[in-house]
């Protein structure tokens, strides 16, 4: 099956912000092993264009999902909470997984006092 075929098929999957079961069952029952490893391919690359997910200790206020929403934009948001992060915030989009923490603040400021001096 075509790389395009493979895409759009990946694109109905995640339509309207959720999963549609049936284009999923389609993918299962009629997708050659090949065309199903590139379908997944395809369907991993959609989300990580569309969501974005934010882990925090505790459910973040309304500012600091607005805060976030502002910087991204057109994406839907996922919020885990995960205790084990204490003050922490973990911000995942697309490859990229960003630590904000009291330890990484400190961290980057010794540095730039380093580097200045």
């Amino acid at each position: 099956m075509k790389d395009a075929v493979l895409r759009e098929l990946a694109a109905i999957t995640l339509s309207g912000g959720e999963r549609a079961p049936a284009a999923e069952q389609l993918a299962l029952e009629k997708l050659s092993k090949r065309d199903l490893k590139r379908y997944l391919l395809f369907l991993r690359n959609e989300i990580t264009k569309r969501f974005v997910t934010v882990r925090s200790a505790v459910e973040p206020g309304d500012e600091m999902k607005k805060a976030i929403g502002g910087v991204f934009e057109g994406k839907e948001i996922l919020y885990e909470t995960r205790p084990e992060l204490g003050a922490g915030l973990e911000l995942e989009h697309g490859d990229n997984i960003e630590r904000i923490n009291v330890k990484n603040i400190i961290e980057r400021a010794i540095r730039g006092i380093k580097d200045n001096l």
